[in-house]
């Protein structure tokens, strides 16, 4: 059996924008958003192997972060937390 723990650095940027008619009303909205996120993910993951070729592995990482929403239509920041926890893993396989 052997167990890993490791430790990542993630930025995210994602700028999002469109024009919504509004459909049946006519009011439409116009959206222009970025959003950045900067944080660390500890990872965690045991691996076993039963037979010489055959692994097991199960892993799983949780996210720390701080988010900042620029929205660009009302010239607005919204800061955030971030806190994610990603449901954990199974792999099994064979190693060639």
């Amino acid at each position: 059996m052997i167990i890993n723990v490791g430790l990542s650095l993630y930025y995210s940027n994602l700028n999002y924008s469109g024009q919504f008619e509004g459909g049946f009303s006519g009011i439409g909205t116009r959206v222009d958003k970025t959003y950045n996120t900067l944080g660390l993910a500890p990872t965690l993951s045991v691996n076993y192997y039963p037979i010489e070729r055959l692994f097991i592995s199960l892993s799983t990482n949780t996210r720390f972060g701080i988010s900042n929403e620029y929205n660009a239509s009302n010239n607005q920041n919204h800061k955030t937390n971030e806190f994610v926890i990603n449901a954990p893993e199974l792999r099994i396989g064979v190693k060639f």
